[in-house]
């Protein structure tokens, strides 16, 4: 089939999760979670044991506002928030962080080579670590579903929203900030009803301090399987890239639902390409992938068809 395919190229109250605790070791720390599909081990990616230190870099979000870099965050078109400012004289603090971030990638997979076009070729091995498990016998014969997380299926932000669904605090250097999470209309249904057809993924390029407490909160129903943080993600020509061949499952049964086409830049055929999802609550468009994602489950390749997603509904009523 690989062959083939290469020949054809979303208004609630606010809630924290301040109600047990928000001192700072409690922010640091994980807090206990409710019995879920997952089972007893909650899967996250097997990179660091801690995030790998961003604080040289700086995002800037409405207004020039200066915020702290655990979020990815991307302007309504999918663009990236992040600046890379310095002077001749200065080191170029992501090759720094970059540096970082490859080393945590060469603990992740046993060999790594790079080609001279600078784009990352993991050599396979039999002992090379993948990001996911042996997949979960509830989930055998299910195709699997990669979901970004800011801008696809929340927005947060760092100023005070009082609509907000969530606010999450998150120390960083002894201070902690407050983040205010709006929900994309529609996830909680969106997430409840492809886990009935998909096996479900969580793979954000923010930092496990912010978006695992974060994914507590929106994990209503437990059906996240797996959650995979910026430090399984590839840092490739200053993105952080979700490589899907890293996650140990059939390409041709894996989609990625991102609204930053850098996100998938290795492998855009597996790619539905949202839009941004910044402050319109009259977004439906989790509706349309919802109904379009139900209507390939049983496909035998995706990547023919991920592109369809937009007009699948018209091509379905004709």
């Amino acid at each position: 089939m690989d062959d083939e395919y290469e020949s054809v190229k979303k208004k609630q109250s606010v809630k924290t999760i301040s109600t047990p605790d928000t001192s700072p070791s409690s922010i640091s720390s994980s807090s206990s979670r409710k019995k879920s599909v997952r089972g007893k081990v909650d899967i996250r990616s097997p990179g660091a044991a801690i995030t790998p230190s961003t604080k040289q870099s700086k995002f800037r979000f409405d207004e020039g506002t200066k915020i702290p870099d655990f979020i990815t965050q991307t302007d309504r078109y999918g663009n990236s928030l992040v600046e890379d400012k310095r002077d001749d004289n200065s080191p170029r603090s992501v090759e720094d962080h970059c540096d970082s971030l490859l080393e945590t990638i060469r603990t992740m997979c046993c060999c790594m080579m790079v080609e001279s076009n600078d784009k990352p070729m993991i050599k396979e091995e039999e002992h090379c670590k993948k990001l996911l498990p042996k997949i979960h016998a509830q989930d055998v014969g299910k195709k699997c579903l990669v979901l970004d997380l800011d801008e696809t299926l929340v927005h947060s932000s760092f100023r005070a929203v009082p609509d907000a669904d969530f606010v999450i605090p998150v120390q960083i250097e002894e201070v902690v900030h407050f983040v205010y999470v709006t929900k994309r209309p529609g996830v909680d249904e969106f997430l409840f009803e492809m886990s009935k057809h998909y096996e479900i993924v969580v793979y954000t390029a923010s930092l496990n301090k912010y978006a695992d407490p974060l994914l507590d909160l929106l994990d209503t129903h437990q059906v996240i399987r797996a959650r995979l943080f910026r430090e399984s993600c590839v840092y490739h020509e200053g993105n952080f890239v979700k490589d899907l061949s890293l996650l140990d499952r059939d390409l041709s049964q894996t989609i990625i639902v991102d609204n930053s086409p850098a996100s998938y830049l290795f492998q855009p055929e597996n790619a539905i390409d949202c839009s941004s999802f910044i402050d319109d609550l009259t977004d439906r468009e989790l509706d349309q992938i919802h109904s379009f994602l139900t209507g390939i489950k049983d496909i035998n390749d995706v990547r023919f068809v991920c592109h369809t997603w937009r007009s699948w509904l018209q091509d379905q009523a004709r």
